[in-house]
């Protein structure tokens, strides 16, 4: 199970898309009290098994996904232009086509070409300012975080100059930003703070040029607020964010500050019901749901298949 530090925060590999004070708060049906055991008699010692449920939920929607929702930097590698890849085509007017791995692509933090012939490579650096998205994004209330319809572009153009069909085959990488930031407080928050500390700096903060960055929700369930984002002391990790605007309540250290969508949430909490009931149905208290005529195997299904058919437009096909 993943460690946890003083502050009852999960280490590595980052915070799950809901937290047990999430599971525990959704109207699931489930009483979670009930997974207590002869192993596990002291209530507080269930919070590392929901945490458990927690982290596989979250697995389990980037596996259907087929990609991880959450906002990550990656570096893709891409050689062309044609064939035999056709993720890289050049066009007539001498910009690069470039289809990416992961959607949606929020920033190109940058790049570099080299020829393909070349071993090892001669890398010359791309500017960031060389790249465009296809599909810019359509930020909610004018910020950089994604909308939740999921349908976010995944290529970019990368100027004229870098590569052409006369220059030859070559070897181009892109690093980009893609996905939802999420994470959690990693100390408390206090009325009227104007920045929180946050385990995963990943595209909060504002693109060169901008001054907003995301504009994500404390999922605190007795104080929920949204934010805005002005500047983050990290590109990812660990880091501070600034706020646009004083926060209205406290929160406390592990609280969920994300931009994903309720949908996605929402799947995650329906996958770890289900993998509650599959772990043991005679362990886990069910209240009565209108609609679910039984409990057990079938409920399990029941719930992990409408998780999917949520997260089905976030799905990877390309």
């Amino acid at each position: 199970m993943p460690e946890l530090n003083p502050a009852g925060i999960p280490a590595n590999p980052g915070t799950p898309y809901i937290t047990p004070d999430v599971l525990r708060s959704a109207p699931t049906g489930i009483l979670w009290d009930s997974l207590a055991t002869l192993e596990r008699p002291d209530p507080r010692k269930l919070w590392p098994e929901l945490l458990n449920l927690c982290v596989r939920a979250t697995s389990q929607i980037d596996g259907y996904c087929n990609q991880p929702l959450r906002a990550t930097i990656d570096t893709e590698t891409l050689y062309g232009p044609g064939a035999p890849d056709f993720r890289f085509n050049m066009r007539r007017n001498g910009v690069a086509r470039l289809l990416l791995s992961r959607s949606p692509v929020t920033a190109v933090l940058g790049g570099q070409v080299s020829p393909a012939y070349a071993f090892p490579e001669q890398w010359t650096q791309i500017p960031a300012n060389a790249f465009r998205p296809e599909r810019p994004l359509i930020g909610v209330y004018g910020t950089t975080s994604p909308g939740a319809s999921g349908d976010g572009g995944q290529a970019v153009y990368l100027g004229p100059g870098y590569a052409s069909w006369w220059q030859g085959a070559c070897e181009v990488q892109v690093t980009y930003i893609n996905g939802w930031p999420h994470g959690s407080l990693q100390a408390a928050a206090v009325a009227g703070a104007t920045s929180i500390a946050i385990d995963d700096c990943t595209g909060w903060g504002p693109p060169s040029g901008m001054t907003s960055g995301a504009a994500g929700r404390l999922h605190d369930p007795a104080r929920q607020e949204s934010f805005v984002v002005t500047a983050a002391s990290a590109v990812s990790g660990p880091g501070t964010l600034t706020l646009a605007s004083p926060l209205a309540y406290p929160h406390e250290p592990g609280i969920i500050a994300t931009t994903l969508p309720g949908t996605i949430m929402q799947a995650a909490i329906l996958f770890a019901t289900a993998l509650a009931l599959v772990g043991g149905a005679t362990a886990v208290s069910q209240q009565a749901i209108p609609g679910v005529p039984e409990s057990g195997g079938k409920a399990a299904e029941n719930y992990s298949a409408e998780a999917e058919l949520l997260i089905h437009p976030y799905k990877r096909v390309v």
